[in-house]
C-alpha cells in the first residue's frame, strides 16, 4: 500500500511538472515576463513580489521596445511599457480606446465614488471642465498659497524646532502626511481638522478612516496581481500569503529537483493552488463585500465614517446660502449648480485624496535624497539667499508667488526627485478595442495597459547613462539657468494628455514653498543607511516603510 501511495504521488508530482510547470520549448518569446502554462506570471511575481517596481524596471529595460506582456492565468492579460511613444499613445493620441474601465473604476467606487479621478466619458467632461474653470482663477491660486503659509508658519516650523529642541527622532514622513491633510481639507472643505496642531478630535477621525479607506480599496486593485494580506492601516504593506515553500514548488522547472519530499511537496503544491485560485479571481472581494466581513467590513466602516464628514459640511454649506461664496473648492463646484450632493462629495474625496498623498510622498523622498547630496542642498540654499536678498526679505519670511516661480533649480531638484521616486509609480488604463502600439505590440480588447512612470525614469533609453544618478542641473537649460519643461510622455509624473493633473503647477508651488520654508532654517540628520534605497511601500502612492526618520538641527541664522 505504501509502495502504490509513493508510486501515484510521484506520478501525481511528475504530472504537475510535465503538464504546468515545464517550460514550452516552443513558446514565441512575446514577453519580457517569463511565463507558465497555466500560472502565467504568478511564479516570477511571487518571486519578486518585495521588489515589485524594481524588478518590472529590470525586465522592461531588457526589452528592445521597453514593453513587455503580463500574463494572468484566463484570457485576460495586459502589458506593461515605459515607452514613451505608447505612452502618448494611451494618453492622448487614442484617449478614447483607453479609458479607465469599468473594472477598475468599480473597485474604488464605494470610496472614490464617480468623482473626477474614478469616472469616464460624459460625467468626467463635466467635472473636468468645471475644475478646469476653477484651478485657473487667481482666487484659487491665492487661496492655496495663503493656506499653505499659514501651516507651515503656525505649525510645520513649531514641529521642527520643538524636535531640534529635545534632540529626539521624528518621522517627517508622517509630518508631511498629516501636514498635507490639515491643508487640503482646508483647501477643499475650508475645513481645519487639526491633525498636525491641536487636539484634532474629529478631523483625527476623518484622517485614520480616510487613510484606512484608502489603504483597503487600494488592496482590491492589488488583487488584480496576487492576493495579499491587507493591513488596514496607513502602512499599505504587501504581504503575500504564498510561503517560500510554494514558490520553490513553482520554480522546479530550474531547479529540476524538489527540495522537500514528496508529501511535503503534494502539500506546498495544496497551498500554491489556493493562491492560484486568488490570484485567477481577484473579484472575489465581492463576496466578502456581500457577506460583510473581513477587509470589506473594515472598508465599508472606514468609508462611512467618511462619507458621513463631508456629508456634513455639504449640507451645512448649502443650506447656509451665504451671498459671500468662500474660495474652498466646494464652494466652488456648488456655485456650478449643475452637481447632486453625493457626486459634490465625491468630487471633494478625489481632491483630498490626490492632495494628501502626492505632495506628501514626492517631499518625503525629495528630503531623504538631499540627505546624500550635500552639494544638491548647497546649491539650494545659494539660490534661495539670492532670491532673498533680491527682494529684502530675512529667514521666516514666506515667499510670494512670484518668488517661488524664481526658484529655477529647487524645482529642478525636486522634479529629480520625482523622476527616480515618483508619487504615482504606475497607472493602469483598459483597453476597448484590439490595438496596436507605436513599437508593434498587439494589444488586446479588455487588456489592461499599465504605463509605469517609475520605470520610465530609469531608463537609459530616455535619461541617458546616468539614468539612475541623481542630477538636478539634467533639467536646466544650458546657460540660462532656467529649468525647462520636459516631455509628460517621458515624465508623465502628472499624468498627461486631456487627463494631465490640473494642479500640477499648484503642487509645485505647495513643495517649494514647505521645502524652502524648511531648508532654509533647519537640516535633517537621516538615521540609518543614507546610501541605501528605503523599502517601497505601494498604497494609493508611493511610500517609504517604516517612515523618514531623521534628528532635527537649526542652522545657524546669521
Amino acid at each position: 500500500m505504501e509502495l502504490f501511495s509513493l508510486f501515484f504521488l510521484s506520478l501525481l508530482s511528475l504530472s504537475i511538472y510535465l503538464l504546468f510547470l515545464r517550460p514550452n520549448p516552443n513558446q514565441p518569446k512575446i514577453t519580457g515576463f517569463k511565463s507558465y502554462p497555466l500560472f502565467g506570471t504568478l511564479p516570477e511575481f511571487l518571486k519578486n513580489r518585495h521588489r515589485f517596481l524594481d524588478w518590472t524596471t529590470e525586465v522592461l529595460s531588457a526589452t528592445p521596445s521597453n514593453t513587455a506582456v503580463f500574463r494572468r492565468p484566463g484570457k485576460v492579460h495586459g502589458i506593461i511599457t515605459a515607452n514613451p511613444a505608447n505612452v502618448e499613445h494611451v494618453l492622448k493620441t487614442n484617449f478614447e480606446n483607453y479609458p479607465k474601465g469599468t473594472k477598475f473604476i468599480s473597485l474604488l467606487e464605494d470610496f472614490l465614488g464617480r468623482g473626477i479621478f474614478n469616472s469616464d466619458g460624459d460625467l468626467w467632461r463635466v467635472q473636468r471642465k468645471t475644475a478646469s474653470y476653477e484651478f485657473n482663477t487667481k482666487s484659487l491660486r491665492n487661496f492655496v498659497i495663503d493656506t499653505a503659509t499659514v501651516e507651515i508658519r503656525t505649525r510645520l516650523v513649531p514641529i521642527l524646532e520643538k524636535a531640534a529642541e529635545s534632540d529626539r527622532v521624528l518621522d517627517v514622513q508622517d509630518v508631511l502626511e498629516r501636514f498635507a491633510f490639515d491643508n487640503i481639507c482646508k483647501v477643499a472643505f475650508n475645513v481645519d481638522p487639526g491633525c498636525l496642531g491641536g487636539d484634532g478630535t474629529a478631523g483625527g477621525e476623518f484622517m485614520r478612516a480616510f487613510e484606512e479607506a484608502a489603504t483597503l480599496s487600494s488592496g482590491r486593485w492589488e488583487n488584480h496581481m496576487a492576493k495579499r494580506d491587507q493591513c488596514p492601516s496607513a502602512q499599505g504593506a504587501w504581504n503575500c500569503r504564498v510561503e517560500q515553500e510554494g514558490i520553490d514548488v513553482y520554480l522546479l522547472s530550474e531547479r529540476g529537483v524538489a527540495k522537500q519530499s514528496r508529501m511535503e511537496l503534494m502539500s506546498v503544491c495544496s497551498r500554491s493552488c489556493q493562491a492560484e485560485f486568488m490570484y485567477a479571481f481577484p473579484q472575489l472581494y465581492k463576496i466578502k463585500k456581500y457577506f460583510n466581513m473581513g477587509s470589506e467590513h473594515k472598508l465599508m466602516k472606514s468609508i462611512a465614517t467618511v462619507h458621513e464628514f463631508a456629508d456634513k459640511i455639504i449640507k451645512s454649506r448649502m443650506e447656509e446660502k451665504s451671498e459671500n461664496k468662500d474660495e474652498d473648492l466646494l464652494s466652488r463646484f456648488i456655485g456650478t449648480d449643475k452637481m447632486s450632493t453625493e457626486l459634490l462629495r465625491d468630487v471633494v474625496i478625489s481632491f483630498i485624496l490626490a492632495g494628501r498623498d502626492t505632495t506628501s510622498s514626492a517631499l518625503t523622498w525629495f528630503f531623504w535624497i538631499l540627505a546624500s547630496n550635500p552639494e544638491v542642498e548647497k546649491k539650494i540654499l545659494n539660490e534661495l539667499e539670492t532670491i532673498r536678498n533680491r527682494n529684502a526679505k530675512r529667514i521666516g519670511d514666506m515667499y510670494s508667488f512670484d518668488e517661488l516661480r524664481e526658484m529655477h533649480y529647487l524645482h529642478a531638484a525636486i522634479s529629480e526627485a520625482m523622476r527616480l521616486y515618483p508619487p504615482v509609480p504606475v497607472d493602469t488604463k483598459a483597453c476597448l478595442d484590439d490595438d496596436v502600439m507605436p513599437d508593434g505590440t498587439f494589444v488586446v480588447k479588455d487588456w489592461f495597459v499599465t504605463y509605469h512612470t517609475y520605470a520610465m525614469g530609469r531608463m537609459e533609453s530616455i535619461w541617458g547613462s546616468d539614468c539612475c544618478e541623481y542630477k538636478p542641473d539634467r533639467w536646466l537649460e544650458n546657460g540660462t539657468g532656467f529649468c525647462r519643461q520636459e516631455s509628460p510622455f517621458r515624465f508623465p509624473v502628472f499624468h498627461a494628455g486631456p487627463r494631465m493633473c490640473l494642479g500640477k503647477d499648484m503642487a509645485y508651488n505647495q513643495m517649494k514653498s514647505i521645502a524652502a520654508s524648511v531648508m532654509e532654517r533647519f537640516e535633517f540628520d537621516v538615521q540609518g543607511d543614507k546610501e541605501t534605497s528605503p523599502e517601497h511601500l505601494l498604497s494609493l502612492t508611493l511610500r517609504m516603510k517604516g517612515g523618514l526618520l531623521v534628528k532635527v538641527r537649526e542652522r545657524c541664522m546669521g
